[in-house]
């Protein structure tokens, strides 16, 4: 932690410099694109200046799934683990007439049905 600030007592160690968020931008928006502003974030689950400064950055914003999604994300996790216990069984020839690529596939679909879950629409 070079280059970072010694702390005194309990709470979260000083940032570098360079990473401390010490400057500020003001950007003005009619209330319409402020109440946007603010239910994108809450949707993110961010405060809306982080939300601010991962959009405008370009980086792709992932929030976890909400409570109804929570039962669907775990589910697909648990089959995920499944296919992939599964291809390799069939790579270690445990597994006959039986296409690793097929399973493979299936797995990058679930994969993908889980990020749709945890995606924010921009």
């Amino acid at each position: 932690m070079a280059g970072a600030k010694r702390r005194r007592g309990a709470g979260r160690p000083c940032l570098e410099s360079k990473k401390a968020k010490s400057k500020k931008i003001e950007v003005r928006v009619s209330t319409l694109e402020q109440k946007d502003l603010l239910d994108r974030a809450d949707r993110a689950n961010l405060h809306v200046s982080t939300y601010l400064r991962e959009t405008g950055l370009g980086r792709e914003i992932i929030a976890p799934p909400s409570l109804p999604n929570m039962k669907a994300y775990a589910e697909l996790h648990r089959i995920g683990v499944n296919l992939n216990q599964l291809v390799r069984a069939i790579n270690r020839g445990q597994v006959q007439n039986m296409d690793a690529r097929i399973i493979t596939r299936l797995y990058e679909e679930v994969r993908q049905l889980r990020l749709a879950l945890v995606r924010v629409p921009s």
